[in-house]
């Protein structure tokens, strides 16, 4: 067994001193398509050349049945890119460093602009190695040593053509290779396992919290329509509120030069949420202040809690991220708050129940504004159901939530010695014998 030497790099430590460390570029065929050649969706047909993109990687590999087609034409305008079996393809933008090998090739196939392909050249290593070491933390390294301090989100071919491995013989490469093949097919097993139970509790609650803000909790109570497609039948004894009737809506209106991180005489210090801050929760939608101290002019009131906050514009909306405060606040302009008198838990889990996306506008832009809330129908029984709902709710929910939290912790874990197990052998620490 070799004696360890220190790499050199950081991030990678100490590798067998037999081990040699090359560059990408100085060993690799590498291509990518250059732009489109004006090439449309409209161009994509039911049969012909495969068109490669990255959201048909699958588990380290391409599913063919997911790709679109191109015309003879177009496959032939660029011959560096037809693909050949054992090629290691990359995706340089999007989900950086996706990877996928081909290990199969139904017909001929080519790659849209977000890919590169990667062939080895010289005998310096084999695409079963390079795939776990891109995968790898070595790799991860590597892109955040590039990436920092700036907002890079995506890699180019003298990126990856810049980056420095280190390698065993061919030989000891294989049998990485097939190690990890091996035992890590183990372990996204059972990732893919703990993934889909997450799922299924994630669909359980959501489906507990509309079946009971909807229909109540008398199983046998008499059930009118309510003549919401969504909701379909509720108990006869419930009404139909717009939510004009039962929200009043506060905006967030308030500048930046209106804001400080320190005191100001006449200024007074406030809490202050952002969309960010709706990512911290706890007991259910209750959000979690980050105690950072802000300060603003006495002009700007704050809204009094508690409050129902929903985001008002962009990508967040697909999150449905519903959360209450209560703390009187000043809100940025992307967040919605709805104040009620009513039992604001229940109308939060209603707002979760019925999706953001839903109520909002969502063909261009994805917005809520106040015609949206204003204009919603929503099932209203009475305020002693909407605190008894709101209990069974609370109860259930925080069950189903340790259980996911418990999964969650399991699911990282999987993930974390896996990513270990990568590192281990492709930097030699550990090494395989000559019979897997």
């Amino acid at each position: 067994m070799d004696a360890m030497k220190d790499s050199g790099i950081k991030w990678i430590g100490e590798i067998p001193s037999s081990w040699k460390l090359i560059r990408m570029k100085d060993c690799s065929y590498m291509k990518g398509r250059i732009g489109w050649q004006g090439l449309t969706a409209d161009e994509f047909i039911e049969e012909g050349p495969y068109l490669v993109t990255g959201t048909d990687f699958d588990s380290g590999h391409v599913c063919w049945d997911r790709s679109y087609h191109v015309s003879e034409k177009r496959y032939e305008e660029a011959p560096e890119i037809q693909l050949r079996i054992g090629d290691l393809l990359v995706t340089k933008d999007g989900t950086i460093g996706k990877l996928a090998l081909i290990d199969e090739l139904p017909g001929k196939a080519c790659l849209n602009s977000h890919l590169l392909v990667i062939r080895p050249l010289y005998n310096q290593y084999v695409n079963r190695y390079l795939y776990w070491v891109l995968n790898s933390p070595v790799f991860q390294g590597y892109y955040e040593q590039m990436s920092y301090g700036s907002t890079m989100n995506s890699l180019s071919q003298e990126n990856i053509g810049d980056f420095h491995f280190f390698v065993p013989s061919i030989t000891e490469q294989e049998r990485i290779a097939d190690y990890l093949d091996k035992h890590c097919a183990k372990l996204d097993k059972i990732i893919a396992n703990l993934e889909r139970q997450i799922e299924l509790l994630q669909k359980y609650k959501k489906s507990l919290i509309t079946e009971t803000v909807t229909k109540g909790l008398d199983k046998n109570v008499e059930m009118k329509d309510s003549g919401i497609p969504w909701i379909g039948n509720i108990p006869k004894h419930w009404e139909i509120r717009r939510g004009k009737y039962i929200f009043k809506i506060y905006g967030g209106s308030i500048k930046d030069e209106d804001l400080s991180d320190s005191e100001i005489s006449g200024w007074r210090e406030i809490n202050y949420f952002k969309v960010d801050d709706m990512n911290r929760t706890e007991n259910g939608f209750e959000m979690v202040y980050d105690n950072e101290k802000l300060f603003t002019r006495k002009s700007y009131v704050p809204y009094t809690a508690p409050l129902i906050l929903i985001p008002k514009r962009g990508a967040a909306i697909y999150t449905n991220k519903v959360r209450i405060t209560h703390e009187d606040c000043l809100l940025d302009p992307n967040i919605m708050g709805l104040r009620t008198s009513e039992q604001i838990e229940y109308y939060a889990y209603l707002l979760f129940a019925r999706s953001l996306t839903d109520i909002g506008d969502i063909s261009t832009i994805p917005q809520i504004n106040n015609k949206h809330i204003d204009n919603l129908k929503l099932p209203v029984p009475s305020i002693e159901e909407q605190r008894d709902i709101v209990t069974f709710l609370n109860k259930k929910c925080e069950l189903l939530g340790r259980i996911s939290l418990i999964k969650e912790e399991q699911l990282k874990a999987m993930q974390k010695h896996k990513a270990s197990l990568i590192y281990e052998y492709v930097t030699g620490k550990k090494r395989v014998k000559e019979v897997v």
